[in-house]
Order: C-alpha cells, then structure tokens, then sequence
C-alpha cells in the first residue's frame, strides 16, 4: 500500500475473547445517542464532545446484533512515535590551540553562510580558520511529541580530515539543525527545527581512555532546543472509511482525555480527513507517551452498553490473574472512572505483580490510593523502577511528592537519582529539588539525606551534580592541580584555591572543605561543569573525597536478560566507577520506554529509512550530506 506516513501497530494481545471488525458499517442514530448519554453521564462534565459533532455524528454503526467490542487498536495504526534525527554544521569556540583551519570543502561553505546570521561574529572566515575553534558536525534526536522549546541532548564529532587535536572545553556557537536527505548526487535540506548550542563535554571526562578519539567527540546536555511542535495522530485503515468514522473514534477519545485551555477544557483529539485524527498528549502521560498510546488502543469505539458492562466484570476477572494483570489494567484505564474501583479492589491482592499494575493505572488516572505500592516497586524491583517513578511523577497528588522525598533517602543510587528526576518533574517548586544554576553552565543541588553521602554526576539530559548530604567534605590530605588551578587541603577544615583567570591573573580564596561549599566557590572562579567532573573522578581514584561518587545513575527500561533478583539497576553505586550506560543509549532507552520496541517509520520532513546509509549507532541510521 502506498503511504506516505510511518504506521506503529499497537494492536494487543487480548485474552479470553476475539475481536473482528464489522464489514459494511451502517449506522445506527438509536445506538449512538443511547451510549453516547451513557459515555457522558458516567465520565462526568470535563470531557466534551468537540465543537461541531454531535453523537449521531459520532458513531461507528455495528452490523446487526453485533456481540463483539469495536477497539482503537482494531482500526488505528498511530504515526509519529519514533526519534527524528536532526544535524547541522557548527563551529566550536574557546579552544586552546588545540582546533584547526578546515580544508576548503561544501561543508566549510555551508558553515560560512550559517555564520553569517551570528551577530557576535564581524568575520565568520576567518574565525573558521582560527586554531581556537574548530568546524564539527552536530547530531540529535528529535523525541516524539516533543513541543517547542523543549530540550534534547545532542552529539558532537569532528569532520572526517580534520586536524582538530582536541575539543575539551570547547563552546558551541549557536547551531540551526535539520533533517537532511540524500537524493543521489544531491541533498534536500529540511526545513529548521532545532537550535543547539552549549559547553561541549568530551568523551575522555567521563571514560577512562585520553586518546585523541575521546578528546574530539563529545555531548552537550539539553544542548538541543526544539523550535516546533512534532505531530503526534492516528491512522485509520478500515476497508469503509467514511469523515463520520474518524468523527467517532474522536469523540471516544475526547470522553476520556481532554486539555486545559485558559479558560475551559477541549478534547485532545481532531480529526483531520476520513484516515487522519490530530492527537495531543495530555500532560500526565508527557513522560509517558507510549502509555499514552497503549491506553487509547484499548479504548473501546461506540460501545453497546450491555457489552460494556459484561467487558468490565471480565477485566475484573482478568486483573485478579497476574499474567494478564498489565494488560487488563491498560483497559481498565482505558475506560475512565468506571475502571477505578475494580482497579482500587486490585490492591488488596496478595501478588505484587498485580498491585502495582492496579496502582499505576491509578496514578495516571490521579488516584493516589496505590502511592504505597509504586513506592515499593520503585525501591526494591529495578524491573519496574521506572515505570513506578514514571507514575508517581504523573500524579499530581501530595502523597505522590511525599513517595519521591521518602526514595530519595534509600541507599540505592538509581533509586534515589530517579526519584530526584521525577521529582523535579513532578514539582519544579518544591524545596526538595531547588537548585543553583553556577558559572552559566550546570545545575547543582544539594539533597539533606538520611542515608549514606553520594555524590551524582549526569551524563544526559542537562549537565547536573546534586549531592545527596550536606556533609560531603575533602578529606585532609586533598590536593588538585592542573593548568591555572590549585586546590589543597588546609587541615582545618578549610581548602585554599589559587585559579588563574585571563582577566583579572591570579585569584587566591579560602573556605569550607564541604562540597555545599566549595562548589559554587569554584563555580565563581570560573570552573565549570567539565573541570569538576575532571576534579571529583581524579580526586575519588586518590581517595581523597569522603564520600561516593555515581555517575548517571539513570533508572531505566531493562531487557529480559537483565531482570536478576542481584538488582542489576545498582551497579553504578560502586565508589569511584561510572555507570556504562551513555547518553546515546539512554535516548534509546527512552525509545523502548515509549513504544516498547523500536522501530523506524518515515515522515514529513525526515528522512526516509530506506534511503538511510547502514552505519553502528543511533546516530548512524541517518545519511549525513556533511560525512559522506
């Protein structure tokens, strides 16, 4: 079939009963009025019928007598949910001799033109040709759903020949990114929609290897920043496709989700022709999407009332027995309130397994009776830990900011990071989370713990050091030097630090041993998130910080093989060694955690897989005019 949209097939297994889909629909006003009062008195006066659409318009008429439930899933492929890569050509600044003056070339060219809107610059040639920059290619992944000015890390590597001996300490100028697509001897440049810019951390700050690969290649954190919405919809592939089918499933879904408008509510999803339906996301499923979508391929379309209740008392059934538990509660969310008491009965159930699917329907359903359970999944079963933080971040209930404040004073680094994260998501406010934003560069936060001092440094999504204890201190004996910076140890206490700064020569400063301290001390001297991060890994080696140092604990999507009762998800909590789990793959993570497995579809704007060079790595699927 020819078609121009990337399809994902949500359909699930469904147990205890089949589905067939009604050929000929013929439409039914009596049946569409009587399930559309049913649908609207028992969600309640939030959700809307859109605009313009009234039940009779609204139904996908059944066949006779029909006994079988009409699913989203059975007649709705979704479009959109996959990572759309991005890149462009930059220029990185404030190299220490260590860039170089590329070889003429079309990519150099390109450069040039794109620096010529950069206000800062009187002579783009000649600052390309300086040894204290250097050209290099920057990479990204655009996220489903991701809105504009919403933030994205992205990779930066030098261009094949060049000269560039090291990127370390390096700032990237402003960057336009895009989507490219190669159409044999040519290349059609997509349209802009991403800016990037930021401090470039190369590979050697984070791995143990110092050769010229690690120096020359790196990641800027939240460095990418979205400059257009990316479309989320449904496909509709039914064999008598009519405007007033689309209509329906449009108004199933908006008796379920709707959005806050300034001042009234509207349903989330707008059909667009016979086979299209706009959807947007609803806030609670926002570091959920893939949730979002299973639930609404479970949504049932046009209903009859008695298989609507005889559909329940089976998923009551069903959520009893754990091996169909997850799916059964993705219905129950599915139907609304309807499904929360068959889902709050669930939590009395003697299985683990099933409770916390009952309560994790109930979180994004904003039910905070299952609080306890999530919490408990998120502690003790790293299988479940994200999903358990996910949910907790979604409800936005007290109890559920009381959950994430208790986790973060576990012993167990990935725990006590996540909840941070979801956390922070969850309440950007709280005191708990607050944080300082030092040397223009990365976010520091200071976490009272009950537990054991840790000291985190991430590797994706923003450049961060939170420290979980107020106690963290130097030890006696610490010393650190490198070019234009001296710190030691006083004994009392105090630390002396001596930084050279280009402007103002050397500057000599006293003051506490505790990290709480000495970090934004450091941070005003100019040392930014790059140096630190060169400080703590050196001075751990030495034994010379009190305290345990865990680098991008990031709680995670895990494959079979790794679910072992040894709680894999806590390696990284060793003293003095880094979590091997990299920004790359935590974006490909994220792609398993939105859909389940991944997969890659075409789509407006982007580039076409099968027109894609095979190379390793995510960044690899996309032929880059700029490489090859």
């Amino acid at each position: 079939m020819n078609n121009k949209f990337p399809e994902f097939n949500f359909n699930l297994v469904r147990m205890g009963h089949t589905m067939t889909i009604a050929k000929g629909l013929r439409s039914r006003i009596w049946l569409g009025a009587l399930s559309g009062m049913l649908l609207v008195g028992l969600v309640g006066c939030g959700n809307i019928i859109p605009r313009g659409q009234s039940p009779d318009e609204s139904l996908i008429a059944m066949d006779g007598e029909s006994k079988e439930t009409i699913y989203i899933g059975d007649i709705c492929k979704v479009w959109g949910l996959n990572y759309a890569p991005v890149e462009g050509i930059g220029l990185v600044s404030s190299l220490d001799g260590t860039g170089s003056n590329p070889a003429p070339s079309g990519q150099r060219d390109h450069l040039v033109t794109e620096l010529k809107s950069n206000e800062d610059l009187s002579d783009p040639k000649e600052a390309i040709a300086s040894e204290n920059t250097s050209m290099v290619l920057i990479k990204g992944l655009l996220p489903p759903g991701i809105k504009k000015g919403e933030r994205f890390d992205v990779e930066v590597r030098l261009m094949p020949k060049s000269d560039t001996r090291s990127l370390q300490y390096g700032q990237l100028m402003k960057t336009r990114m895009r989507p490219m697509m190669s159409t044999g001897r040519t290349v059609k440049l997509g349209r802009v929609n991403a800016i990037s810019t930021g401090s470039v951390l190369v590979d050697s700050v984070f791995e143990s290897r110092q050769d010229e690969p690690n120096q020359t290649r790196g990641w800027i954190f939240g460095g990418g920043v979205a400059t257009a919405d990316r479309t989320l919809a449904l496909k509709v592939f039914t064999e008598d496709t009519k405007v007033k089918v689309t209509r329906s499933i449009a108004y199933s879904i908006n008796n379920r989700f709707t959005k806050v408008l300034s001042n009234s509510r509207q349903g989330v999803a707008t059909p667009k022709s016979d086979r299209h339906i706009s959807l947007e996301v609803p806030k609670v499923y926002r570091q959920n999407i893939g949730r979002y979508f299973q639930v609404l391929m479970n949504m049932a379309v046009d209903e009859r009332p008695e298989l609507r209740v005889n559909r329940l008392d089976r998923l009551d059934n069903e959520l009893q027995q754990p091996a169909s538990s997850a799916r059964a509660s993705l219905e129950l969310e599915a139907f609304g309130e309807e499904g929360v008491p068959v889902l709050k009965r669930a939590l009395n159930h003697p299985d683990q397994i099933v409770r916390f699917h009952a309560a994790q329907s109930l979180a994004y359903m904003q039910h905070s009776d299952g609080v306890d359970d999530l919490v408990e999944i998120a502690e003790n079963e790293p299988s479940y830990r994200w999903h358990a933080l996910t949910a907790l971040a979604s409800l936005a209930e007290p109890a559920a900011a009381n959950g994430l404040n208790q986790l973060m004073h576990v012993r167990s680094a990935e725990t006590r990071y996540g909840a941070f994260r979801a956390l922070r998501e969850h309440s950007p406010d709280d005191p708990g989370v607050e944080g300082q934003w030092l040397a223009d560069d990365f976010y520091f936060h200071v976490i009272p713990s009950t537990t054991d001092s840790l000291l985190h440094l991430s590797r994706s999504k923003r450049p961060e050091i939170v420290l979980f204890g107020e106690q963290q201190s130097v030890s006696d004996n610490f010393l650190y030097v490198e070019t234009g910076l001296t710190i030691q140890a006083l004994g009392n206490g105090k630390v002396k630090i001596i930084r050279y700064m280009p402007q103002q020569g050397e500057v000599r400063k006293t003051c506490s041993a505790q990290l709480a301290e000495l970090i934004p001390q450091l941070a005003d001297l100019g040392c930014d998130y790059t140096v630190l991060v060169n400080l703590f890994r050196e001075t751990m080696d030495s034994d010379m910080l009190q305290t345990r140092l865990v680098v991008n604990a990031v709680p995670r999507i895990r494959k079979p093989e790794e679910l072992t009762g040894d709680n894999p998800g806590d390696s990284a909590e060793l003293a003095s060694e880094t979590d091997t789990l990299s920004a790359e793959e935590d974006s490909a993570s994220q792609v398993s955690a939105l859909t389940g497995k991944v997969e890659q579809f075409e789509e407006i704007n982007e580039v076409p897989e099968a027109k894609q060079k095979e190379t390793k790595g995510v960044f690899g699927r996309v032929r880059s005019w700029f490489t090859d």
